[in-house]
């Protein structure tokens, strides 16, 4: 996202371009924002994922999410695996 956005490039049509070569991802929506309640729109994302780099693996990447046992790191990832990351 923050590479689509300096170069003014659809983060969707960058996922095309860069998906099959990506092994791995660290997901945020933002600094300091939850997933899902920033910029990213994290359906059509898993959509692009799934099709151009399926087997990528990921880790949400949680300001602060080490606090209260990982209560944010837990919380939003299950918001990505309820919308099909």
């Amino acid at each position: 996202m923050m590479a689509s956005t300096y170069y003014q490039w659809k983060l969707s049509e960058f996922t095309e371009i860069v998906g099959p070569y990506v092994a791995h991802m660290h997901i945020v929506d933002g600094e300091g924002s939850e997933v899902g309640r920033g910029d990213v729109d994290f359906k059509l994302l898993a959509s692009k994922l799934d099709k151009y780099c399926k087997n990528t693996m990921f880790l949400p990447e949680i300001w602060q999410g080490h606090k209260n046992s990982g209560e944010r790191f837990w919380k939003e990832l299950e918001f990505l695996k309820e919308i099909g990351f």
